[in-house]
């Protein structure tokens, strides 16, 4: 019984230890913020990813440890080690980064950065994710800017349905190309177009959000992110195709149908034209809370 209560409070000053570690740590963390574009937003976006991805890698450890409030000192002080070793390592990486000097541009660095892209995608191909992930982290860790491992970390959270985390990675990689842009202003017919510089990344960006949007059932955050792309691509079925589905899982009928018209005028030979037709009149809600033309 005495033996009991010791290991007990050895626990007990243990996890005192943890959450002073924890508390002395993470407020040197940022959490990332999409409102502007800057170094430090950069930096912190990194950070945010790290620190998910600790949590997500010691949750099992910490439901282990707190369910294993027995007189079993050697299970508490392995999982004690592990938790204590990740928060280590991440201080290690923050020191790194204080005190590495590497020129952007330089033609090694630009290899390095490329090679590691290219052993990421390698992983992801091979489905392993973890691996993956890390090279993606490893590259924003050196090159903030690297929009690439952004791109490739985003969709490796929605291939593994870790549909936040993605949300969150794919709106940065938007914040990235819209500070990168430049509004071009032409005319078509005797008609001004406002487009962008880097109008079809900014397409995909929108689709990106759009279908992970589908995927969190927010349907009418979806459709605005596939009408972005559509006035981004107007000539570009897939948005259009992805418009459809979105305005038919909201139960947009009035939307729907005028993407449905817009991609027969452009893609008359699409072999989804009748399914949608079909999928269309069956529906029985009607959704036009503007009252006006809903793509231009």
């Amino acid at each position: 019984m005495i033996l009991t209560w010791i290991l007990l409070g050895a626990i007990v000053i243990s996890l005192g230890i943890i959450v002073f570690v924890i508390v002395k740590k993470v407020p040197q963390l940022k959490s990332l913020d999409v409102a502007t574009i800057s170094r430090e937003k950069e930096r912190a976006t990194k950070d945010k990813i790290l620190v998910d991805r600790i949590k997500r890698k010691t949750k099992k450890g910490q439901e282990v440890m707190l369910k294993g409030l027995v007189p079993t000192w050697a299970k508490f002080s392995d999982s004690f080690k592990g938790f204590y070793n990740k928060l280590q390592d991440l201080e290690k990486k923050y020191k790194r980064e204080e005190v590495k000097q590497v020129i952007s541009d330089a033609p090694e660095f630009k290899k390095k950065i490329d090679h590691l892209l290219d052993e990421a995608a390698e992983s992801y191909k091979k489905e392993d994710f973890e691996d993956a992930e890390k090279k993606y982290i490893e590259i924003i860790s050196l090159a903030p800017q690297e929009k690439k491992a952004y791109k490739g970390l985003g969709d490796l959270y929605m291939k593994k349905k870790e549909y936040k985390q993605a949300l969150e990675t794919y709106k940065f990689v938007l914040k990235l190309d819209l500070k990168g842009t430049e509004e071009i202003v032409k005319e078509e017919g005797g008609q001004e177009i406002r487009t962008f510089s880097n109008s079809v990344e900014l397409a995909d960006d929108h689709v990106d959000l759009g279908e992970v949007s589908m995927a969190l059932e927010r349907y009418m955050n979806a459709i605005d992110y596939f009408k972005k792309a559509v006035q981004l691509e107007p000539n570009n079925p897939r948005n259009l195709d992805l418009l459809i589905d979105a305005s038919i899982s909201a139960g947009n009928k009035v939307l729907a149908m005028e993407a449905l018209n817009a991609l027969k005028r452009i893609n008359p030979e699409n072999q989804k034209l009748t399914d949608y037709q079909e999928r269309i009149r069956e529906m029985k809600e009607v959704k036009n809370s503007s009252g006006m033309n809903y793509l231009w």
